[in-house]
């Protein structure tokens, strides 16, 4: 009896360790990666888990904002970075591959007052992963850029240079049609096919163009 039981212990655990290797056990993407507000612009920070080298990571830049139409400027960070957190980042380790059909991905409400929120573009309204606004994987190891943010009010326009040069500077575009200040946020999005999940780093506010 005891020499039964045993060798049903044995095959369940046998069976066990065939569907975790038949499955895969899921590997987590947990690299260091941040946005900071700077004077016309934003540092931008990636270094890698593997030993600071980027390898089969795709990289890429989400920046959207809402538009404050009235003179003064209600700062709205909590329920922006709210909607960031349930929407898109749900937590550290696993997000989504966010994805778009227009510009407007989103809205919040305060004070019984609602906001459209907006992504730039690359000149399509649809907003696709894995790089959004900005393909940041073109480089061989950490990433530290200072970006500089250029506003063309004439074309509703933005434009990204790097301060030393890193990247051909990139043009976005805006789709609404609104007037007022730009209140403006972004993210950074991971993802690899040798890792199971998509990371997303925290929500940073880039400050307001006016």
């Amino acid at each position: 009896m005891k020499n039964r039981r045993l060798w049903s212990v044995l095959l369940i655990l046998i069976l066990a360790s065939v569907f975790f290797i038949s499955c895969g056990i899921p590997t987590y993407l947990v690299p260091s990666a941040k946005l900071t507000k700077k004077t016309n612009g934003f540092t931008l920070t990636y270094n890698s888990e593997n030993s600071g080298t980027i390898n089969s990571e795709k990289i890429g830049l989400l920046l959207f904002y809402y538009v404050e139409e009235s003179s003064s400027i209600v700062s709205l960070d909590t329920p922006v970075k709210t909607w960031f957190k349930n929407n898109i980042r749900l937590n550290e380790y696993d997000g989504i591959a966010f994805s778009s059909e227009d510009s407007k991905i989103g809205e919040i409400e305060d004070s019984s007052i609602t906001y459209d929120l907006y992504s730039f573009t690359l000149g399509e309204e649809k907003i696709e992963p894995p790089y959004y606004c900005l393909s940041i994987d073109d480089t061989s190891g950490p990433v530290s850029w200072t970006i500089n943010i250029t506003y063309d009010e004439d074309t509703s326009s933005i434009t990204l240079s790097e301060l030393n040069g890193s990247f051909t500077p990139v043009t976005l575009t805006r789709t609404d049609e609104l007037t007022g200040s730009i209140v403006l946020y972004g993210a950074l999005s991971v993802q690899s096919k040798n890792y199971s999940n998509i990371y997303w780093s925290e929500l940073a506010s880039l400050g307001t163009i006016e």
